[in-house]
Protein backbone atom coordinates (compact mmCIF):
# COMPACT_ATOMS: atom_id res chain seq x y z
CA UNK A 1 0.00 0.00 0.00
CA UNK A 2 2.65 2.37 1.03
CA UNK A 3 0.21 5.63 2.03
CA UNK A 4 -1.72 7.06 4.53
CA UNK A 5 -4.98 6.30 6.16
CA UNK A 6 -6.05 9.68 4.37
CA UNK A 7 -3.96 9.21 1.13
CA UNK A 8 -6.16 6.20 0.61
CA UNK A 9 -9.77 7.30 1.74
CA UNK A 10 -8.97 10.15 -0.43
CA UNK A 11 -8.04 7.67 -3.50
CA UNK A 12 -11.14 5.37 -2.77
CA UNK A 13 -13.00 8.17 -2.90
CA UNK A 14 -12.21 9.11 -6.52
CA UNK A 15 -12.19 7.03 -9.48
CA UNK A 16 -9.00 9.10 -11.11
CA UNK A 17 -5.88 9.25 -8.78
CA UNK A 18 -4.16 11.46 -11.21
CA UNK A 19 -6.41 14.42 -10.39
CA UNK A 20 -4.60 17.82 -9.13
CA UNK A 21 -5.46 18.59 -5.45
CA UNK A 22 -4.95 22.28 -3.49
CA UNK A 23 -4.45 23.02 0.24
CA UNK A 24 -7.12 24.70 1.52
CA UNK A 25 -7.08 26.85 5.07
CA UNK A 26 -10.66 27.20 6.36
CA UNK A 27 -12.11 26.30 2.84
CA UNK A 28 -10.13 29.03 0.83
CA UNK A 29 -6.43 27.83 -1.20
CA UNK A 30 -3.45 28.92 -0.04
CA UNK A 31 -1.80 28.65 -3.24
CA UNK A 32 -0.19 24.90 -2.84
CA UNK A 33 -1.29 22.64 -5.29
CA UNK A 34 -0.04 19.46 -7.10
CA UNK A 35 -0.58 15.64 -6.85
CA UNK A 36 -1.87 13.93 -3.61
CA UNK A 37 1.18 13.12 -2.25
CA UNK A 38 2.59 16.62 -2.84
CA UNK A 39 -0.79 17.94 -0.71
CA UNK A 40 -0.49 15.11 1.74
CA UNK A 41 3.37 16.25 2.55
CA UNK A 42 2.65 19.88 2.80
CA UNK A 43 -0.36 19.70 5.42
CA UNK A 44 2.01 17.27 7.30
CA UNK A 45 4.65 20.15 7.29
CA UNK A 46 1.55 22.78 7.93
CA UNK A 47 0.68 20.99 11.08
CA UNK A 48 3.71 20.05 12.03
CA UNK A 49 3.73 23.15 15.16
CA UNK A 50 0.31 22.33 16.10
CA UNK A 51 -0.66 20.69 19.32
CA UNK A 52 -3.32 18.47 18.53
CA UNK A 53 -4.63 17.79 21.37
CA UNK A 54 -5.52 21.27 22.20
CA UNK A 55 -6.09 23.03 18.27
CA UNK A 56 -7.80 21.60 15.51
CA UNK A 57 -6.27 22.00 11.92
CA UNK A 58 -7.78 24.37 9.52
CA UNK A 59 -6.36 22.60 6.81
CA UNK A 60 -8.32 20.38 3.97
CA UNK A 61 -7.42 18.65 0.66
CA UNK A 62 -10.00 20.13 -2.19
CA UNK A 63 -9.32 18.85 -5.91
CA UNK A 64 -8.49 21.74 -8.63
CA UNK A 65 -11.06 22.19 -11.47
Amino acid sequence: MGYSTIEGMIRQSTNNPMKNYEVLKNGKSIGIAGSLALVVEAIRDLESDMNRLTEHSPYTIGVTI
